[in-house]
């Protein structure tokens, strides 16, 4: 076949390599400097440019199988299909870098009025490659097919693996099959008798129930553990990647961008971004020992902002300076950490005036002011501290919430954001025993007027008023 590539970037260059050996390929590209790297390759060079019918027809566009406009700039790559598909009839894949172009791929009118048979997102696609390899634990890579009807998972079977043995002793499910095996170099198809070892990574096929069962085999608890996944760098695939993560169930995405201006975009586009004053970054320990690895304490220190546990060791005139400059930075409101984490051992992170200057300086900023409380004195201090609301108050332990504390959360306005959870699933003994007490203290501040909000719900939707006995 005769494949026009438009554009010698990385993309280019690397369908030029793939193809050159069984093709006839023409690069087009309008520097100079990019022929030197193609010289190597049985391919012609033209320079130029994809939107000149000249330059086109000297590629040989009239006779061309594939056009592939890969430059830098989706609309020189539009119309550069436009141009190829008026002047011949090839086949048309356009690279876009930005959502909006994307849409094309969706209005069938447009496509054919550009002249585009596929357009490609290599960002869109590496996040999606990312994300499917993440929503299935343990596997080293996957795949999908034919709208998802199939996948393709590859696993790395460890020393003590159930799946470690003979193929025909495994009895996978129906609609499962181990369709290749890779062992150090060596690649193949395996039968019956063969025999899979510890460090094969196993290549499976079937459907997605079937492989569901196969991945309890291989890693059997994952899918119960929560999973938390960090992002380095916010850039295109970092952002698509958080999209599409940040919704899923059981897993907590943070993302460290370096650059300020990037990091409000990524805020603006993500439903829950920040840092929590009091709190480390997200790989340190709140609260916990152990080692942190140098790697891990330079994106912590990113994150922070100077904001992070050193707050503690700080008085509280330096709390409200390090919160000055940490408001001056342009952040949309203030969340800090009035109490630990661990709701079966809560400390106290800061004293009454601390946590007086850090509400006193998001109130001098303009921006609201909330806080992490898990126990009954670090709510109280806060209320009197001056928050406009307090993440999950109902939060107390194992401790019913005093009736003289909802007064003053009420007669405060402190607005309430709530984890509330249906009692079927709590009869059903899904939820340790913190949550138990806590939707009565929810039914307790709605009942005593104070604004409630489901700030996040579980499991299925919860209409509040639904907590309460009819």
């Amino acid at each position: 076949m005769r494949v026009i590539v438009v554009g010698g970037g990385e993309i280019g260059f690397a369908l030029a390599q793939a193809l050159a050996a069984t093709h006839d390929v023409v690069v087009i590209d309008h520097a100079s400097v990019v022929a030197d790297r193609f010289e190597a390759l049985d391919v012609q060079f033209l320079l130029g440019t994809g939107t000149s019918a000249e330059v086109l027809g000297r590629a040989g566009i009239e006779g061309a199988d594939i056009l592939v406009a890969c430059t830098g700039l989706d609309e020189v790559n539009i119309v550069t299909c436009a141009i190829g598909n008026r002047l011949g009839s090839p086949r048309t894949f356009c690279f876009v870098s930005r959502e909006d172009f994307l849409e094309l791929q969706q209005d069938r009118q447009s496509l054919e009025q550009f002249g585009i048979d596929h357009v490609v997102w290599p960002e869109a696609q590496l996040a999606a490659d990312i994300e499917r390899v993440i929503g299935t634990p343990g596997a080293l890579d996957a795949e999908v097919f034919a709208d998802g009807a199939i996948r393709l998972v590859e696993y790395r079977l460890e020393a003590g693996s159930s799946m470690v043995g003979r193929i025909a002793d495994q009895h996978l499910p129906h609609g499962a099959l181990i369709v290749a095996v890779r062992r150090g170099d060596e690649f193949f198809i395996p039968r019956g008798n063969s025999e899979l070892l510890p460090g094969d990574k196993a290549v499976i096929m079937g459907t997605p129930e079937a492989l569901q069962d196969v991945r309890h085999r291989i890693s059997p608890g994952a899918d119960a553990r929560r999973q938390r996944v960090t992002i380095i760098g916010g850039g295109d695939v970092g952002l698509r990647l958080a999209e599409r993560l940040e919704t899923t169930k059981d897993l907590d995405v943070v993302i460290v961008e370096r650059d300020p201006a990037r990091g409000e975009l990524l805020a603006s586009r993500l439903y829950v971004a920040g840092h929590i004053p009091g709190f480390p970054g997200p790989l340190g320990r709140d609260g916990g020992t152990g080692p942190v690895s140098p790697f891990a304490k330079r994106i912590n220190k990113i994150w922070e902002e100077n904001v992070g546990p050193e707050l503690l060791d700080m008085t509280p005139d330096e709390v409200r300076t390090e919160m000055r400059k940490y408001v001056a930075r342009g952040v949309d409101f203030i969340k800090f950490a009035a109490s630990s984490h661990d709701w079966r051992a809560v400390r106290l992170m800061f004293s009454p005036e601390a946590m007086k200057a850090i509400v006193e300086e998001g109130h001098k900023a303009g921006i609201t002011v909330q806080t992490h409380t898990m126990n009954i004195e670090s709510l109280r201090l806060a209320v009197v501290a001056g928050i406009d609301m307090g993440q999950h108050p109902e939060l107390v332990g194992v401790r019913e919430l005093p009736d003289d504390l909802i007064k003053m959360i009420v007669e405060r306005r402190v607005y309430c954001g709530v984890l509330a959870i249906k009692k079927d699933h709590l009869k059903a003994g899904k939820w340790p025993a913190l949550w138990h007490p806590s939707q009565g203290n929810i039914e307790k501040l709605i009942r005593a007027g104070a604004p409630v909000m489901a700030q996040q719900l579980r499991d299925e939707d919860v209409d509040l008023r639904r907590l309460l006995p009819t």
